[in-house]
């Protein structure tokens, strides 16, 4: 398995948005870089090390689909460590990460 860093970009907004929504955010934080919304793996890794750099008053969007329903996606709650689905239309906050290879 390839080798890679994972950055998470910290200037994305407090504001909440939908899925959609969510996903073009974090598209154009940093595209150079091609930023993205975490997957649900990336989000737990997030959890698990950088935790204290992102706030924990709400829920975060992940790209990852709920396997049973596709109008369902993941979510990250940094102050528990929680991840639900929930409904693309529902409003999250979203995060911004990039990988490196190395």
């Amino acid at each position: 398995m390839p080798q890679a860093h994972l950055v998470l970009w910290i200037n994305t907004p407090e504001t909440r948005q939908n899925f959609e929504e969510s996903i073009a955010l974090a598209k154009a934080v940093n595209p150079e870089t091609d930023s993205h919304l975490p997957t649900r793996t990336e989000s737990a890794l997030l959890y698990a090390t950088v935790r204290d750099q992102i706030k924990k008053d709400a829920w975060y969007w992940t790209s990852t689909y709920y396997d049973d329903d596709n109008d369902c996606a993941f979510v990250q709650d940094f102050d528990y460590g929680i991840q639900y689905d929930d409904g693309l239309n529902y409003g999250y906050r979203a995060l911004a990460v990039s990988r490196f290879a190395l």
